[in-house]
């Protein structure tokens, strides 16, 4: 029997043992490298979607800018009326919508309103735009806003030099848009790590406008996907707008290997190194974790209460919890900061009403006053006119020694004196007033101007050559809802108000007429409303036999003031 030979076994028996070997390494290696794959692009896959959503609400949030324009639609229509008064008040409302909304949403960097049948064009912006861009963007909406209508999608273009993501609503030669640059649109704030990877933002026809990652770093934007030679990328594509816009993900080959390469060494040391790396752990994680944690969730359920005062003032060992630190108490100094701003804004605006009701009730009393000087100077009665400009003169340095504001209740009424005194020698033995006012009332502020209106009105509307008229002025303090107002009322024998007038004052319409009557009173009623922020203290209605009455409740403090 022919002996087997030992080396030739030995060396079947090594070889076998090294086909073996190189089949379970040839076996791992497949195995890590589908594994490593899966893994990142899993892992990949997630990280598009948490991308992915990001930009859908950047664009969500867009959307939803524009359609609170069209939405409340008055002044945006009211920007093609043939009152040049109602387009710029529909121009200055629109610019401060657009201005509040675009102080919610930063992540939109202009929003724009253009109308061709004025040739106007409104923006906001919510960072410094290069000149060139702007009017770019301008021009663009401007010849956009002439076109015919059409179905407004999400769509890039390049302007001065700059790719924008656009969409526009277009309707009846108005045009109204929101712009955000595709750098700016790419960048998010979540944290992820992208390295090995890249996200493109292509076209429905697959043109690359944007680029973010580490992957190609240098790839030159407007190009079709296509061009894109390299194939030591993998990828995949992801719907952002279906029909309008796509994220395309390649990530290399080399990252993979890279993940090979670590789940190796892992798997070599992790029998040795597990007992300390746990321990290790475990005592970090109390250290440079929960015990931080703990401390700034403490902190942050007192801030949670309306302790706005509070800040987290530990000193973190760790960069990520001194950045946390510091991002949250930058953000609750914004968030102060911004309460700050509106509450001033608020007031701005109410001051700016103040004084737009200012510039209705002065014009009201010069108008009247310059028609009855050129009365008396028709009817050559030069010795009352010499009489009349210096009462008047007397009124007009009562109402222009300052703004909008209370003056006390004795100088009101002396001025309205004087101002009877002027229209007697217009109205010589036309007019009976009286004056009642209870003691002690004299120093209570009231608004400026404010009995002299009525008076005025009562002037304008009552007032005959033929018949007597009587005024009564009645002042006293009275209690509403346990607390104390000035009543002031104010009564006429004329004719009385008209049944329209009462009815629109009582379900708060504006009565004013095309011509401007009735100004006077309904400012009044508005002014009330903004200085004391209350509503109720001013009414009208008709006596039981005939004749006017007006009434106001004046309560003790101005809340609102125009100095």
């Amino acid at each position: 029997m022919k002996k087997k030979s030992f080396v030739r076994h030995a060396a079947w028996l090594l070889g076998l043992q090294v086909l073996v070997v190189s089949a379970l390494l040839v076996l791992f290696v497949a195995f890590s490298w589908n594994s490593a794959k899966n893994t990142l692009e899993s892992s990949n896959h997630n990280l598009m979607q948490l991308y992915s959503k990001e930009l859908e609400n950047k664009i969500e949030h867009a959307q939803n800018m524009l359609k609170q324009i069209l939405y409340d639609s008055s002044d945006y229509i009211l920007l093609q009326s043939d009152r040049e008064a109602d387009r710029y008040y529909a121009t200055v409302r629109l610019k401060s919508k657009m201005e509040d909304l675009m102080s919610v949403e930063q992540h939109v960097d202009s929003l724009m309103i253009a109308d061709t049948k004025y040739q106007q064009c409104l923006d906001v912006n919510s960072r410094t735009l290069p000149f060139e861009e702007k009017e770019a963007i301008r021009r663009f909406m401007m010849d956009y806003a002439a076109q015919e209508e059409q179905t407004a999608q999400w769509r890039i273009s390049k302007f001065a030099g700059e790719y924008c993501l656009y969409k526009i609503y277009l309707w009846k030669g108005r045009a109204v848009g929101t712009f955000i640059t595709v750098s700016s649109f790419m960048e998010t704030a979540a944290s992820m790590d992208l390295s090995g990877m890249s996200i493109l933002l292509t076209d429905d026809a697959g043109i690359v406008y944007g680029n973010y990652g580490s992957e190609l770093k240098n790839l030159e934007l407007g190009v079709s996907l296509d061009q894109l030679q390299d194939t030591s990328l993998q990828g995949f594509s992801y719907p952002l707008k279906e029909g309008e816009l796509c994220l395309q993900c390649r990530f290399s080959r080399s990252s993979i290997l890279g993940q090979i390469r670590g789940s190796m060494v892992f798997f070599m040391g992790i029998l040795v190194l597990s007992f300390i790396v746990t321990f290790i752990m475990v005592y970090y994680s109390r250290r440079e974790i929960l015990r931080p944690m703990g401390q700034m969730t403490r902190q942050m359920e007192h801030m949670c209460e309306g302790d706005y005062t509070l800040r987290i003032t530990e000193d973190y060992k760790n960069s990520e919890f001194s950045l946390l630190k510091d991002t949250f108490n930058s953000l609750m100094d914004e968030i102060v900061g911004l309460k700050i701003k509106s509450y001033e804004k608020q007031i701005e605006l109410q001051d700016t009403e103040l004084k737009c009701i200012r510039l209705q009730i002065r014009p009201h009393f010069f108008l009247n006053a310059m028609t009855t000087i050129s009365s008396l100077s028709m009817q050559g009665r030069n010795e009352e006119i010499t009489r009349y400009i210096d009462a008047l003169s007397k009124n007009v340095r009562y109402m222009f020694k300052s703004g909008m504001h209370t003056v006390p209740l004795k100088e009101e009424l002396a001025h309205v004196e004087n101002y009877f005194a002027m229209q007697e020698l217009k109205y010589p033995g036309c007019v009976f007033y009286m004056i009642e006012a209870e003691p002690g009332l004299e120093n209570w502020p009231i608004p400026q101007m404010l009995v002299h209106t009525v008076v005025e009105n009562a002037y304008k509307y009552a007032v005959s050559v033929e018949e007597l008229l009587t005024i009564l002025i009645n002042v006293e303090k009275v209690r509403r809802e346990d607390r104390g107002y000035l009543h002031i009322r104010i009564e006429d024998d004329g004719k009385g108000y008209d049944e329209e007038l009462i009815t629109a004052f009582a379900e708060k319409k504006n009565p004013v007429t095309e011509s401007g009557n009735r100004v006077g009173l309904w400012s009044l009623a508005h002014m009330l409303e903004l200085m004391y922020e209350e509503e109720g203290l001013f009414c009208i209605h008709n006596a039981e036999v005939h004749g006017c009455v007006t009434e106001f409740w004046i309560p003790e403090k101005v809340v609102v003031e125009i100095q």
